[in-house]
Parts: C-alpha cells; structure tokens; sequence
C-alpha cells in the first residue's frame, strides 16, 4: 500500500514538474512557427469533424 502511494505522489510531482518546460515549449512554438501550429490546428479540427460525421446514426462518436 506504501509503494501505491509513492506511485501517485511520483506521478503527480512529475506532472506538475512538467508543465514548465512544456509551457515554455509551447509558448517558444507560438513565437516561432504561428502559421504552422494554425496549420496543425485546423488539420485537428478537420479531423475531428471527419469522425463525427462518419459516426453512424444512432451511435456514439469516437471517446473524447
């Protein structure tokens, strides 16, 4: 029961920890390349719309 625990508290900090560097990654991506992460954006809209309309009727879409 103590290593569950170390595991939740490990998985937490490490979470935490990581959202500088990733918020500073993106905030350098932003920076950097606007039309390309405006390009992946779309791409991830289309997408989403792509499996949303190919669900069929009367079915859930995909999770998320």
């Amino acid at each position: 029961m103590v290593a569950f625990g170390d595991m939740i508290l490990f998985v937490l900090a490490a979470g935490f920890f990581g959202l500088a560097p990733t918020w500073y990654l993106l905030k350098l991506s932003i920076e950097k390349a606007p039309r390309a992460l405006l390009a992946a954006l779309f791409l991830i809209a289309c997408l989403d719309v792509e499996l949303a309309v190919s669900a069929q009727p009367g079915e859930r879409g995909p999770p998320g």
